[in-house]
């Protein structure tokens, strides 16, 4: 979450997010869609899974 351009929640890199047991599940998304220098808070990593999720299938 940011506002005005400043993170509003604890941030977490890619590497920390891909460790952690909350989204074991969905590791592999999160590693191909997260910026390898990039800082993202929880609901950051939710929406970008949500968003993968409910894409529209070819």
């Amino acid at each position: 979450m940011r506002e005005n351009g400043k993170s509003t929640g604890a941030a977490f890199t890619r590497a920390q997010l891909l460790r952690s047991a909350r989204f074991a599940p969905h590791k592999d998304i999160l590693a191909a869609l997260l910026g390898p220098d990039g800082v993202y808070t929880l609901a950051e990593a939710d929406a970008v899974i949500r968003k993968f999720l409910k894409r529209k299938v070819l």
